[in-house]
């Protein structure tokens, strides 16, 4: 764990920080397939169902994306494999999404209290495609929606030792720039980038057991009066405005406010009363984020 004065270097204006998973793969060539003359555009997806004969004659498919139609994981072991596996209750996903290894059930778990994430799903997604003259099929861990709708697909590695074969490699560059060319962000996680520290993995367990928690009437109503007269607070006034007879009932609504997107805080340092939050007000859905939010339809890219 760092020093306070190493983590106050780190945050300097200027310095630039370069995520682990990223240097990993600089090796690989993730950028050598990178055509720039193909920009990226969601209209390069075309739903199998709106293609007429003329236009399949017409066009050559360069990867088939496929989805569930109710947008849920695509593969759903329950058992009977050599790693970790299991079901999460997601607030986000509003469902139940599979996971495979500590891992990715680590980074949708974190995803969840992320207030740049609308949705979170896993292995929702599929991408087929041709590669010296076989079929290659690749299934994306975890998806996320932004507030904007951008959609961005993650490949969660335990270390860089995951990244060492060369075909595996080969691989994951066909499927980041088709991922592009669908303008869909594709990036790698390893295991360590999910929490800045052992801090910020309790922070986020504890904030996360109050995801689903219910917000009776009373309280519901004195925090929307509270948000309407302040932008800023700190974690304990916050609390107590919500729940005045009772720190320990506002500081858990505080908590699952955090994963309604209608708190902001800091969770990779200690949680005091004096940590600073930010009230975010009601706002309208975008027209992105809905349009990316709606049910996917399997098709061609």
């Amino acid at each position: 764990m760092k020093s306070e004065p190493e983590a106050a270097a780190d945050a300097k204006p200027g310095r630039i920080r370069i995520p682990v998973s990223q240097i990993a793969v600089r090796g690989t060539k993730l950028d050598a397939l990178y055509d720039p003359a193909m920009a990226p555009t969601r209209a390069r997806i075309l739903p199998i169902a709106d293609l007429n004969r003329e236009a399949i004659e017409n066009a050559q498919a360069m990867a088939t994306l496929i989805r569930e139609e109710d947008g849920g994981p695509l593969r759903t072991f329950s058992g009977g494999l050599t790693h970790e596996n299991g079901w999460h209750p997601s607030y986000k996903a509003r469902r139940l999404l599979h996971w495979e290894g500590e891992a990715q059930l680590e980074y949708i778990t974190a995803a969840d209290l992320d207030h740049d994430v609308v949705h979170v799903g896993t292995e929702c997604l599929r991408v087929e495609f041709p590669l010296d003259g076989a079929m290659v099929h690749y299934t994306v861990d975890v998806e996320t929606v932004g507030p904007d709708g951008r959609r961005r697909a993650i490949e969660i590695k335990r270390d860089e030792k995951d990244l060492e074969n060369q075909a595996y490699r080969l691989k994951l560059a066909y499927v980041r720039e088709i991922l592009r060319r669908c303008d869909i962000d594709f990036r790698i996680v390893l295991r360590s980038e999910i929490f800045a520290s052992r801090q910020h993995r309790r922070n986020v367990e504890d904030f996360a057991s109050r995801r689903f928690r219910s917000i009776e009437l009373a309280p519901g109503k004195r925090f929307e009066r509270y948000a309407a007269a302040n932008e800023t607070s700190t974690y304990g006034e916050l609390a107590a405005a919500i729940e005045p007879t009772s720190q320990v009932q506002g500081r858990a609504t505080v908590q699952a406010l955090v994963a309604r997107r209608r708190v902001v805080i800091d969770l990779t340092g200690p949680v005091r009363d004096t940590t600073p939050v930010r009230i975010v007000g009601l706002r309208k859905k975008t027209r992105a984020a809905s349009r990316s939010s709606r049910r996917a339809t399997p098709g061609n890219a």
